[in-house]
């Protein structure tokens, strides 16, 4: 298939490339110094937070392809294993926002269940999103995703811990305001964990 003239543009576009490498470059460091902000917030929390939970490093990992996007994700503190999922979710989608996503799954979502449901007005007033998707793994903020915590009853999310085992509340930056990561993760650490 021959490229369109657009595509062999992009293609041969050094300068866009360089761009790119150093704005994902500077995402990383945006995305490090939050682990640096978040982590005294973190230990102080930690006796809260499932066993085993990493509260000291964190995991910055990146990739090419959310729904065709390169992305960038921070998720700390943090526990993934078999039987319980436990993370704040720092995540740069390019093209699209940035998210800070509290990731529960398992045991620990049943039992933060109550104070979850007890928060839905504070949740409506911080402009949180509740995901009630099936999938744990999808980040988007469509309709089929995520709701605007306003529009969730407490029913809703008993049903989708009750089904699905897991519960996503998240907010989100537009990224425009990328270079405020540290600050809106910190913010929405504290909205989550000290109501």
């Amino acid at each position: 298939m021959p490229f369109s003239e657009k595509e062999f543009q992009f293609l041969t576009d050094t300068d866009f490339l360089l761009a790119r490498a150093e704005i994902t470059r500077k995402l990383a460091n945006l995305l490090n110094a939050t682990v640096r902000v978040l982590k005294p917030l973190a230990q102080q929390h930690s006796t809260s937070f499932p066993q085993g939970t990493d509260v000291r490093n964190g995991r910055l990992s990146r990739g090419e392809n959310y729904r065709g996007l390169p992305w960038l994700v921070l998720d700390f503190p943090r526990k993934f294993s078999q039987e319980e999922v436990f993370a704040l979710r720092t995540m740069v989608w390019w093209g699209h926002e940035c998210s800070c996503t509290l990731h529960v799954q398992g045991e620990t979502a049943r039992r933060l269940l109550p104070a979850l449901v007890g928060n839905l007005p504070a949740a409506a007033a911080g402009n949180c999103f509740f995901c009630l998707n099936p999938s744990p793994w999808e980040y988007h903020f469509g309709p089929a995703n995520y709701l605007p915590a306003s529009q969730v009853s407490a029913a809703m999310l008993q049903q989708q811990v009750n089904r699905h085992q897991f519960f996503k509340i998240s907010r989100k930056l537009p990224l425009l305001h990328a270079d405020k990561l540290p600050v809106f993760s910190k913010e929405t650490f504290e909205m989550y964990f000290y109501q």
